[in-house]
């Protein structure tokens, strides 16, 4: 194994890390402040249930993380070995954060037996996770494929006989 592959294995998963936190936390507070994300047009309403920000850090915004990094890499997201092509990546991505959706809406109905504090907030998330991990994995392609052109990354082989 490359030490290009690994570095850009790395860089995915603490990419997706970061990137799904970085949803489920403006979510949260396009939710909190009631923002709609339809222009010209309010549909949701005061949300009076939401939980505060360490809570919902805590009992939501952790263990979800951890859930989808773990649907990523049982659907090999993260492996190392292959360059997969941009849109089997993005296919992968969508499946990835479906999977997670039902899996949340799950837990929430037949394991706590309530509904989730906001579905707006979980659609929203949802949706934008599916974007910036999309662009984020076709990012990455884009810069191994540079590097692969480069010479980076390359094993040479050198062929002795007929």
């Amino acid at each position: 194994m490359k030490r290009s592959e690994i570095i850009f294995g790395l860089t995915k998963l603490i990419g997706d890390a970061l990137g799904i936190m970085g949803c489920l936390l403006l979510a949260y507070i396009l939710r909190r402040e009631n923002i709609d994300l339809l222009p010209f047009l309010q549909l949701l309403q005061q949300s009076t249930n939401l939980p505060s920000l360490r809570e919902y850090i805590q009992s939501f915004l952790l263990p979800s993380t951890a859930l989808y990094l773990c649907i990523a890499a049982s659907l090999k997201l993260y492996v190392l070995r292959s360059t997969q092509g941009a849109w089997l990546e993005i296919g992968r991505v969508i499946l990835t954060s479906l999977l997670w959706l039902t899996a949340i809406l799950a837990w929430f109905s037949l394991i706590e037996v309530k509904l989730f504090f906001s579905r707006a907030l979980l659609l929203q998330a949802t949706a934008m996770t599916m974007v910036i991990i999309s662009l984020l994995h076709c990012c990455i392609i884009i810069v191994q494929r540079w590097c692969l052109k480069r010479g980076i990354g390359v094993r040479s082989v050198i062929s002795i006989g007929s």
